[in-house]
This record gives structure tokens, C-alpha cells and sequence, in this order.
């Protein structure tokens, strides 16, 4: 795998959780996996032991410095010291500048030139890059190389004409969105290049790590729960609302929003339906993860309003995870973002989400009839503001009608949402990857 990101060393999207869970997802079926990255300051900083190679990895007239590791789930780490990226902040830009573009086209070269170096002892069969970053590999691997198989996460930057320029298959974690990539109004001018692939692009919905996101072992809840006994969920409630100073009353709805608190994710659409949501009988948490561009416009509303809403900046992975555990309702707003996994922990968590149907939202939350004796969700389809709100009003009726809430609380927390069968399905687009191209 040639990844610019992994999570938790170097995470900037969701596409380092993707990575991370993915590797070791194939790893469990026992695969032999390597992720190449660039030799970030973080994975030092995390601890993680790394090994110095004597010897440079040569890479079209230039030495790498090549430092190795591995992760604790068995997964092997190449690490390329490439001047210029110590810090994945780069990938936040909207398009990448001369010098970053610059950097990471020598991070693809030295990706290559390790596959070239592999060929001779255990030579990989698979490249497997990951958005465009990882696309920049295609060019420089040589005649004879595996071929490559490229994620895509976001579909608007234009240096990822050079990996579908290159792939022989392309993935996207929206199986629904991505049967729209070669629309202008979504791609761009990107567009063309996406109808020139040699076969649509494949949609796998992303999992979650039940290492991670699971009620039951999970550490940082005040109680563990699940889905045939999720009473518990109320003791971390109560915790939360009493260190937030919000009304313990443990029976009026919590409704959350955790996420980057950026247009991207809608917070632009939530911050303008607030004063309408705060007049509805449910309590309010808006949480920032990461960016906190409109933390501030959200403090100041939570100031008018402190019975009915609190706003913070969750302060790690473990924060979040108490939020989802707590809420009983979560709203999911991605705008931009192909690749959300939100509404997945909100539904592991018991907390069935509110949520707009983007990206991966369409595959994964199936709107709920009006008598919540199916779906798994509250799906809306409009960025209106009012749109938000008549979608919370109808998740709080029906949180009203306790026997079937119930019923939906346990029928979304025993959806399948690990990362086994996503894992699989990576695994036979490798193998279809492998066989000869059609002609």
C-alpha cells in the first residue's frame, strides 16, 4: 500500500482509518502486507521502533533514506525519508502547491523504486495506492510491475489524473457514489478521465475497527454495553451531561454532532439549524474533531442557549467515542466527504443517525418507515436547513415510542460493520486486478 496517511500517526481524512483498518483486515486473512508512507515526525513520536537501512533505496538517480517497522497488528511499515514532507497537513489544501506536489512525486518514485528492489526477494503482487498520493506510483512503475489498484477518497484533486492514468482497477468506498464520478458537476474535469478507465470503478463500503469501536470492551465508557442489554448507554449519558452542565434528565433525547466543524462535513447546515433544533424537547452536543474552523460561531449560539446546548472540542479518540455512547441521536452532514464512517460508530454505538444522503451515507443508513419496523436511520436530502430539522423531528417521534426505539437501537448495533467482509471484497479485486486486462 502507497498511503500518505495512517491512522493515528498521520490522519488528516478518513481515508488513514481506511488504511490502517484495511491492512490489518487483510492481514487476519493472511495476507502479507506493506504500507510505504513518508517518514512523518509523528511515527517517532508515537514510539513506534524504527530501523535505519544501511543501505539507500536508489530511486531514479536519487537516494532515500529508508527506514523500517511494524505495526502491532503484524503489518509492515517502509518508511521513506523524502525532504520536504514530515507532516501529512499538506493533504488539507484543496489542490496541492508546486513544492508538495513536487515532494510527494518523489515519495511515487521511491514507491516504485521499492517495488523494483522487491522483485528479486518476495516481490509484492499487488500495489495498492491510495488516493493521490499513492496514484503518483503508476508512472514510474516499470514494465512487468503488479498492477495497481488505486483508492479514491477525494475525487476533485487533480493530480489524481496521474493514478487513474495508471490503474487498473480504481475503488471508491461509495458504491453508490461512485457510479457518478464520470459526471462533470461531480468530478470536474476530472471527469473524462474517470469515463476512460478500463472498467467502472468498484464500490466497497468502508468498515469500522471493532478493536477500537466496540460498546462492550470499550475503556473510556463510564459502563459497557450492547445490543441485547444497552441500558447501560445511560451512564455515560448522565456522566456527560453532568460535566457539559446540561439538565440531567437521563429520558429527554441527547442528539449529537461530532465532526470537523467545517463546511465539508455541514457544519455551515447545523450551526443555521440550531435555533430551530433548540426549541425541540432534545438536548444538543456539537463536538469539533480536528478542524475547529466554526467552533467559535458554535460557542457563542451554546452561550444564548446553555440549557439546551454545549459546544466543546473533543480532545481525542476517546472523547469521541464517550459522545456516541452518551447520545441517543447522532446527525451525520457530510457534504464532501465520499469516505464518512460517522454514521457507522453512531450506529455501533446505539446512537441511530440523522443523516444526509452523500457519499457513503447512501449505502450504509437506510431511511426508517414510520413505524421503525425497518431501516437504520433518519435520512434527509436536501442541505436545507429545514430539511436538517423535519429529520430530527421525525427521530425524536419516534424516540418518543419507547418499545420500538428500542428495536432500532438493537437492530442498528447488530449491523455488521467491521472490516471482514470489506477486507474480502479488497482481497478478490486484487486477484481480479491480477488476471490479464481486458481487451
Amino acid at each position: 500500500m502507497v498511503t500518505a496517511e495512517l491512522a493515528p500517526y498521520a490522519r488528516v481524512t478518513e481515508a488513514g482509518d481506511v488504511v490502517f483498518a484495511l491492512a490489518k483486515g487483510l492481514r487476519q486473512l493472511g495476507h502479507r502486507v506493506t504500507i510505504a508512507l513518508p517518514r512523518y515526525a509523528a511515527f517517532e513520536e508515537h514510539g513506534l521502533l524504527l530501523a535505519r537501512r544501511l543501505t539507500p533505496l536508489a530511486a531514479d538517480g536519487t537516494d532515500v533514506t529508508v527506514f523500517d517497522g511494524q505495526l502491532s497488528t503484524g503489518v509492515e511499515l517502509v518508511l521513506l525519508d523524502i525532504p520536504g514532507l514530515t507532516a501529512p497537513g499538506e493533504l488539507k489544501q484543496r489542490e496541492p502547491d508546486g513544492r508538495t506536489l513536487e515532494a510527494f512525486t518523489a515519495f511515487g518514485r521511491a514507491a516504485a523504486a521499492l517495488v523494483r528492489q522487491r522483485r528479486d526477494q518476495q516481490p509484492f503482487d499487488i500495489v495498492h495506492g491510495h488516493d493521490w498520493p499513492g496514484g503518483l506510483v503508476g508512472p514510474h512503475l516499470a514494465a512487468g510491475a503488479p498492477p495497481l489498484v488505486l483508492s479514491v477518497y477525494d475525487p476533485r484533486r487533480a493530480p489524481l489524473q496521474t493514478g487513474l492514468a495508471t490503474a487498473r482497477i480504481v475503488v471508491t468506498p461509495a458504491p453508490t457514489y461512485g457510479a457518478t464520478l464520470t459526471d462533470p458537476a461531480v468530478t470536474g474535469s476530472l471527469a473524462q478521465a474517470f469515463s476512460a478507465l478500463p472498467e467502472p470503478p468498484v464500490g466497497i463500503t468502508s468498515g469500522i475497527d471493532y478493536a477500537i469501536y466496540n460498546p462492550a470492551t470499550d475503556p473510556s465508557l463510564e459502563a459497557r454495553y450492547d445490543a441485547e442489554e444497552p441500558s447501560a448507554k445511560a451512564r455515560t449519558k448522565g456522566v456527560i451531561l453532568r460535566e457539559l452542565r446540561l439538565e440531567l434528565e437521563i429520558s429527554r433525547p441527547l442528539v449529537s454532532f461530532v465532526a470537523p466543524l467545517e463546511r465539508a462535513h455541514g457544519a455551515d447546515v447545523v450551526l443555521a439549524a440550531l435555533p430551530e433544533l433548540t426549541r425541540l424537547p432534545a438536548t444538543f452536543v456539537v463536538a469539533a474533531v480536528g478542524q475547529r474552523g466554526m467552533l467559535t460561531e458554535f460557542q457563542t449560539l451554546a452561550a444564548e442557549r446553555p440549557a439546551e446546548l454545549a459546544c466543546i472540542a473533543a480532545k481525542d479518540d476517546a472523547a469521541v467515542r464517550r459522545l456516541y455512547a452518551a447520545a441517543d441521536i447522532s446527525l451525520v452532514v457530510p457534504r464532501d466527504t465520499p469516505c464518512e464512517t460517522a454514521q457507522l460508530v453512531a450506529q455501533r454505538y446505539g446512537a441511530p443517525p440523522v443523516a444526509y444522503a452523500a457519499g457513503s451515507v447512501v449505502d450504509s443508513v437506510v431511511d426508517c418507515d414510520a413505524a421503525l419496523e425497518t431501516g437504520t436511520g433518519f435520512v434527509f436530502d436536501s442541505l436545507e436547513p429545514r430539511a436538517l430539522v423535519g429529520a430530527v423531528e421525525r427521530a425524536l417521534a419516534a424516540h418518543a415510542d419507547e418499545d420500538a426505539w428500542q428495536r432500532l437501537r438493537r437492530r442498528v448495533m447488530r449491523l455488521d460493520l467491521a472490516w471482514d467482509r470489506p477486507a474480502r471484497r479488497y482481497a478478490q479485486i486484487y486477484r481480479r486486478a491480477s488476471e490479464p486486462a481486458p481487451s
